[in-house]
């Protein structure tokens, strides 16, 4: 399929479309027309075109002027999330030389990504490793697959959205102080990486590459004075939480452009 025919698809077009059907890599202004297209995606005017109402604010407390919303496109598009599952095997794959060894486990970070591992991992034609976040949100290794894991065993992990690597990093933390004699694959499978990390640096542990389907730049500033957003009377909101900030953003977005 040409890049043109995705990048003319709307909404119900992405809906019904094969995962099957797509044999290459698609591009990030593929990519990025997705997210669009599906409303996964804002992305704030410039500072200098004006300031809105409402900015938002990451889970970090950082403010920024952008963010994509995967956790709502995985769940609502089950065949984009195929897709992107496909994509990030083949992207995985291209890196090697004709000597690609499938990974024994796929392990998702919970909850955005838990899914998109479970496909990974089918289209692998590998087990999935359990992994769930408890009451206080800390991630946590299920017991039954902590037990089935065997020695020298290799797990690749998969996540939706890089900004920090801060679940990442938890996530082999957890696997590792319950498993130590298994390996974590140093390739991080990401769709997109909105920061400007190559690699994540967990201490004690080691260094893992990035592997995203596309990199994206969303800034993200400090909030109060050195944003400038905040500086000039616009509000922080969360962007997912509650539901009704994301569609107060949608609309508001909608209404500047």
């Amino acid at each position: 399929m040409s890049a043109k025919s995705i990048l003319e698809m709307g909404t119900e077009e992405l809906r019904n479309l094969n995962p099957k059907s797509i044999k290459t890599l698609l591009t990030k202004e593929e990519l990025l027309h997705i997210v669009d297209v599906t409303d996964s995606f804002i992305m704030l005017p410039d500072p200098s075109d004006g300031y809105p109402k409402y900015h938002i604010k990451l889970k970090s407390g950082l403010c920024s002027n952008g963010f994509i919303n995967l956790k709502l496109l995985l769940s609502e598009f089950p065949n984009l999330r195929r897709l992107f599952a496909d994509q990030m095997i083949r992207k995985l794959i291209s890196l090697f030389d004709g000597g690609y060894r499938p990974p024994d486990w796929v392990a998702g970070i919970p909850e955005a990504a838990t899914e998109l591992g479970r496909d990974v991992a089918s289209l692998l034609g590998v087990e999935y490793l359990e992994l769930k976040k408890d009451n206080s949100g800390r991630i946590v290794l299920e017991d039954r697959d902590a037990k089935l894991l065997l020695p020298g065993e290799d797990i690749l992990i998969v996540e939706d959205l890089c900004t920090r690597g801060t679940g990442v990093s938890e996530a082999i933390r957890e696997i590792l102080s319950r498993r130590s004699d298994v390996n974590i694959l140093n390739n991080i499978l990401y769709v997109f990486n909105r920061g400007s990390l190559r690699s994540i640096s967990v201490n004690w542990i080691g260094e893992f590459r990035i592997i995203a389907l596309a990199d994206i730049k969303i800034s993200e500033y400090n909030p109060g004075t050195e944003c400038p957003y905040c500086s000039n009377g616009s509000v922080p909101i969360p962007p997912k939480k509650p539901l009704e900030n994301w569609l107060l953003l949608k609309e508001m977005i909608d209404n500047l452009v």
